[in-house]
């Protein structure tokens, strides 16, 4: 019986929906619901349809949750500790109290290991400068020069040594502010500026032994001797005991080649008749050397040695020369001859 209405109600409602451009509804399902499904179903069981109370208003159905759905911004950790940089130098001062907060306030860091928050030159990292009495890089250190014989000279070339001595005042360490060119740092003796004596070292580290006034004896060195020409008139024996003062002796030739070299070398340096260590004041024409021994070389020359035919010439003299148009008697350069030991000649003194 309910038919007729129905289709009636249909038509109407076809009437307005076509008006609008709509697909008309199905007058047949008489509950609007999903099409094929049989007139007095739902599309959802009773169980699960949104059912609200009289008078309240439904509760919409949210269905899956939306994947492409923003999600919520992580919190920031607000609990990060910095502390105070004064310098600003990117660290904080060591046993600064720390201030908590999302990032970093002006004047502050995340790292509090700044030994001196006062220098900004001063922070872990940074460049040590040498012997200055400053932990530039916080580590307790310091770069000390070396100073091994205590004379407050820095040693040639400067060496360095990291020590914990910030203020590199310890024995065998200088500061940066020391003088430097010991040219001997094994010898406090030796040292610049210092005072040069005869004795065949460069006592004053400019280079060259024995010079100034104080020492009339420039001194030379071969094959690790040292020998100093001395051209201050003396006898034999004066000669012999000013080298003993000083550590050494007379000099000993043994050689030809050692006895070109002297000969050059006293030529060059003024010296003419020069003393040799050959005597034979112990035992006339036993010729021996400061030490007794017999010599092994010689260079006498020729009809020498003669005792001055009679006379009383016991000490054996070098005779230099290099150009002969400016020696006495060119035929005599690099030879030996006796002389009178009283007579007054320049000497070589030679270390051990």
């Amino acid at each position: 019986m309910l038919r007729p209405p129905a289709l009636l109600l249909g038509f109407v409602v076809c009437l307005a929906s076509c008006a609008r451009g709509a697909t008309p509804p199905d007058p047949l399902d008489l509950d609007q619901d999903a099409a094929g499904e049989p007139d007095g179903a739902d599309a959802r069981p009773d169980a699960t349809r949104d059912v609200a109370p009289d008078g309240a208003e439904p509760t919409p159905d949210m269905g899956a949750p939306d994947q492409n759905q923003d999600m919520p911004p992580d919190v920031p950790d607000c609990d990060t500790p910095y502390y105070v940089d004064a310098d600003g130098d990117g660290h904080g001062a060591i046993g600064a109290e720390a201030v908590l907060g999302c990032e970093a306030p002006d004047g502050h860091s995340a790292l509090d290991d700044d030994c001196d928050d006062a220098a900004p030159a001063v922070y872990p990292g940074a460049e040590e400068v040498i012997a200055d009495g400053i932990d530039q890089d916080c580590d307790r250190r310091e770069f000390c020069y070396v100073d091994a014989d205590g004379d407050g000279v820095r040693a040639e070339p400067l060496t360095t040594v990291l020590v914990e001595d910030l203020t590199c005042t310890a024995e065998g360490l200088a500061t940066g502010d020391a003088p430097e060119g010991d040219c001997d740092d094994d010898n406090p003796d030796v040292t610049t500026p210092g005072q040069e004596v005869c004795n065949g070292v460069d006592d004053d580290c400019n280079g060259v032994p024995d010079d100034g006034d104080t020492c009339p004896c420039p001194a030379v060195q071969r094959q690790g001797q040292t020998y100093l020409f001395c051209d201050q008139p003396s006898t034999w024996s004066q000669a012999q005991i000013f080298c003993q003062r000083i550590g050494q002796h007379l000099v000993k030739i043994e050689t030809e080649e050692e006895n070109d070299f002297l000969n050059q070398r006293a030529w060059a340096g003024g010296l003419d008749e020069t003393w040799l260590g050959l005597n034979d004041k112990q035992t006339g024409g036993a010729f021996v050397w400061h030490d007794g021994t017999a010599p092994g070389y010689t260079n006498w020359n020729p009809g020498q040695p003669n005792n001055g035919d009679g006379g009383d010439q016991d000490c054996a003299e070098l005779h230099t020369c290099l150009d002969p148009e400016s020696c006495q008697d060119p035929s005599w350069a690099g030879k030996w001859n006796d002389e009178d030991c009283n007579v007054q000649a320049s000497f070589i003194c030679e270390s051990p």
